[in-house]
């Protein structure tokens, strides 16, 4: 956790002042960002694992080869966005916490493909965001050079998108997959021009332990 919360004081919010409407930076919050990760690592648990296809038993991670990881990082991404609706639904999280989520993701999303979108991590992210971005639910503002989130239109387009990667995997479609990652795993034109903004920014952070220094 305190890593987490350096790396939200340290990269998440300069990125997101840099990249997102000022008027959604209110929702940019470390509950969310924190919260994100969890969902993220609980619902790489969540979908199909072994599947059968024409009769024979095998895996997913087989059948999709050199996509699965992409494939399976987005997978959780968006799952982690979905289940915290979930949560919301169920009472356990505050009504309030849903514009945080979704506003906290798209800053964190660039984040992550600053790591580079070849990288599974990157790779999902960059499917998300351009696949939203296409569907309504981010919208780029040429003008400004800033992006948000259309509150709105994003639910349906979460949902299309979880659908359509949950399907490919219990498919065990690599062909799909391999589709999927062509179209939407690119440096698209407003990803270039947000990541050339945050060029001045650290990619990532080097924790020093206290403990490890005292042993040294």
């Amino acid at each position: 956790k305190n890593v987490h919360e350096a790396k939200f004081e340290k990269l998440l919010k300069p990125i997101a002042e840099i990249v997102l409407e000022p008027e959604q930076l209110k929702y940019v919050t470390f509950d969310a960002f924190f919260n994100h990760t969890l969902m993220h690592e609980m619902s790489h648990g969540v979908g199909p694992g072994f599947i059968t296809i024409n009769g024979k038993a095998t895996e997913v991670k087989k059948e999709l080869k050199e996509t699965y990881s992409t494939m399976e990082e987005c997978k959780a991404d968006i799952l982690g966005m979905y289940n915290n609706m979930f949560m919301i639904e169920k009472g356990v999280y505050p009504k309030e916490s849903e514009n945080e989520i979704l506003v906290t993701f798209l800053a964190g999303a660039f984040r992550s493909m600053r790591f580079g979108i070849g990288e599974a991590h990157g790779g999902g992210n960059a499917i998300i965001y351009n696949y939203l971005l296409e569907k309504g639910g981010y919208v780029y503002d040429e003008g400004t050079q800033k992006v948000r989130v259309d509150f709105v239109k994003i639910h349906d387009a979460l949902k299309e998108l979880a659908n359509l990667i949950l399907t490919i995997q219990a498919e065990g479609n690599y062909q799909g997959a391999k589709d999927l990652i062509a179209k939407y795993a690119v440096n698209s034109p407003t990803i270039e021009v947000l990541r050339k903004k945050l060029e001045a920014l650290p990619v990532d952070i080097k924790p020093v332990f206290e403990i490890e220094e005292k042993l040294k």
